[in-house]
C-alpha cells in the first residue's frame, strides 16, 4: 500500500509521515514492515502458483541496513551476499549458513574459507580462476560445498541497458559451450569438497520485460541437458534478480539524457500494473516441466530479488530549503538531500513525489534539486505539485533499493532510518553526526564549539 492522504496529511499504514519527520528530522529514510511483508508475498505467489520449488534469498547489497535485514530473517527468507563484510553482517544477525548464498565477482580465498566455515547453502563460481582458487583451499575441509556456475546468456542489450549483466559484452559468467566452462566443470567434479549443483544466471537490474528471462531459460535448459549427458547432475538453478519495480522504472538512455539536462524525463506511476513476474514464472514452469520429461528434475529454484522486495518498502523525506523562480516561468525547489548527498540513483530512476501536507489549488511544475550547486544533484525534473513553500516537506516514494547502499556524506552527515511497525515507529539507524563523518581521520581532534 502506497502512502495516502488522510485529512490532507500523508500517512503510511496509519502513521503520519509529517509527525515522524518532526521527531527525527530530515533527510530521513522511512521503512515499513507491512510493505516489505506484502512485497515478499507478491513476489512468491506467481512462482508458487506454477508449483515451482522456489527459494528466495534477499540481495543484501540492495539495502544492507541491519534493522531491515532482520525483517527478512523473520520472514524465513535467505540472503545473497557478495563480500566478506556482507557474510559477516548476516551471520551477526543470526542467519544460518543454509540461509546464505555467496555470489559476486572475484571472490577471495578468505571469502571462500568463510563460506566453508559457515557451511553456506551455495557458492557461485564466475571464472575458471575462481574455481581454481576455491579448489586450492579445499585441503583439510571436512564438509563439501554446493557450487553453482554462473552463465552469461549473451543477450542483446543494445536498446535495453537493464540487461548489462547478461549481455554478450558482459565480463560476468561463462559463455555456454565455451572450453573454459567445460574445464571449470571438470575442475569442480574432480574435487571431493566441491559439489557441482547447477547453474546461475543474472541478467541485469530493473528489468521490466519477461522476454529476456525466457531467452535465458532456453539457454539454461540446453546447458542442463548437456551437463546431464556428461554426468554432471544439475539439482538447482538460480535465476538471479534484476526484477524491475513498476512504480520506480529505470530511465532508458534518451530519458536519462533529458533528465540530466533538467528537461524532463520519465514519470513514475505508483499504481502501474505488474507485467513481469507472472509471465516469468510461467516460462520457468514450462522449462522445468520439459526438463522433467527429459529425465532432469530440478529440486530447487533460487531467486535473488532485491528491489522487488524492499524497493517499495521505503520512502525518503526531504525538506524544501528554498524555492527559485526564473523569469521564463521555471520553478526550482532546493532540498536538504539529493542525487549527490543521498543517492545517484535519482539520476537514473523515476520516483513519485508527494508533499507531506496536501494543499488545494493550482498545481505547478517543479524541478527538485539537492543542496549542492550542481545539476547532477537532482531529485526529479518537471514534477507537478500543488504550490510549494519554503519549509515544506516532500516524500519520495519507492526508495528502498540501493538508496542506503549509495548514501554518501558529500554534503554532510548521512540520514537516519526509521522503521514503521504497525502502530509504532523505531529508529533503526541513527543519523550521522559531524564527528561521525570525520571519525576515521587521525589528524583531527574534535573539540566542542561554543
Amino acid at each position: 500500500m502506497k502512502p495516502q492522504y488522510n485529512n490532507h496529511r500523508l500517512t503510511w499504514y496509519s502513521q503520519d509521515l509529517a509527525e515522524i519527520a518532526d521527531n527525527y528530522g530530515t533527510p530521513l529514510h522511512i521503512c515499513c514492515k507491512n510493505e516489505v511483508h506484502e512485497s515478499i508475498r507478491q513476489f512468491l505467489t506467481p512462482f508458487q502458483h506454477e508449483q515451482i520449488p522456489i527459494k528466495c534469498f534477499y540481495s543484501v547489497k540492495t539495502n544492507p541496513v541491519p534493522g531491515l535485514l532482520s525483517l527478512f530473517k523473520d520472514e524465513k527468507l535467505g540472503v545473497e551476499v557478495i563480500s566478506e563484510f556482507e557474510l559477516w553482517l548476516t551471520r551477526q544477525l543470526g542467519f544460518k549458513g543454509k540461509q546464505i548464498i555467496v555470489n559476486g565477482p572475484a571472490k577471495s580465498s578468505d571469502l571462500f574459507r568463510s563460506a566453508f566455515d559457515a557451511r553456506v547453502h551455495m557458492v557461485t563460481i564466475e571464472t575458471i580462476a575462481e574455481a581454481r582458487r576455491l579448489v586450492s583451499i579445499c585441503d583439510g575441509q571436512k564438509e563439501s560445498l554446493d557450487v553453482a556456475v554462473r552463465i552469461c546468456p549473451s543477450l542483446s542489450s543494445r536498446f535495453d541497458p537493464t540487461l548489462d549483466s547478461g549481455s554478450r559484452d558482459s565480463p560476468y559468467g561463462f559463455f555456454p559451450g565455451s572450453e573454459e566452462l567445460c574445464d571449470t566443470l571438470k575442475i569442480l567434479h574432480q574435487c571431493r569438497q566441491t559439489k557441482f549443483c547447477g547453474f546461475q544466471v543474472h541478467l541485469g537490474s530493473g528489468i521490466k520485460n519477461h522476454k529476456p528471462y525466457a531467452k535465458a531459460f532456453s539457454v539454461l535448459k540446453k546447458l542442463i541437458l548437456d551437463a546431464d549427458k556428461k554426468g554432471w547432475k544439475c539439482r538447482k538453478i538460480d535465476i538471479g534478480g534484476g526484477f524491475g519495480l513498476p512504480s520506480a522504472p529505470v530511465f532508458k538512455p534518451r530519458q536519462l539524457a533529458a533528465a540530466l539536462l533538467l528537461k524532463g524525463g520519465l514519470k513514475s506511476r505508483p499504481g502501474k500494473k505488474e507485467q513481469l513476474l507472472h509471465p516469468v514464472s510461467h516460462e520457468l514452469g514450462k522449462m522445468l516441466k520439459a526438463l522433467k520429461q527429459d529425465g532432469c528434475e530440478i529440486e530447487e529454484v533460487i531467486a535473488e530479488p532485491g528491489r522487488r522486495l524492499s524497493g517499495s518498502g521505503s520512502v525518503i523525506i526531504l525538506t524544501v530549503l528554498d524555492m527559485i523562480e526564473r523569469a521564463h516561468g521555471k520553478r526550482f525547489l532546493i532540498c536538504d538531500g539529493g542525487g549527490m548527498s543521498l543517492s545517484p540513483l535519482f539520476l537514473t530512476e523515476a520516483h513519485s513525489i508527494l508533499p507531506l501536507v496536501e494543499r488545494d489549488g493550482t498545481s505547478f511544475e517543479y524541478t527538485i534539486l539537492g543542496n549542492i550547486p550542481s545539476s547532477l544533484d537532482k531529485v526529479s525534473t518537471r514534477v507537478k505539485l500543488p504550490r510549494v513553500e519554503k519549509g515544506d516537506r516532500l516524500a519520495v516514494l519507492d526508495t528502498g533499493a540501493y538508496f542506503t547502499s549509495f548514501n554518501n556524506n558529500f554534503a554532510g552527515p548521512r540520514p537516519g532510518v526509521v522503521l514503521i511497525d504497525d502502530n509504532r515507529t523505531t529508529l533503526i539507524r541513527k543519523r550521522e553526526t559531524f564527528a561521525d563523518v570525520v571519525s576515521r581521520d587521525t589528524c583531527l581532534e574534535i573539540h566542542p564549539l561554543y
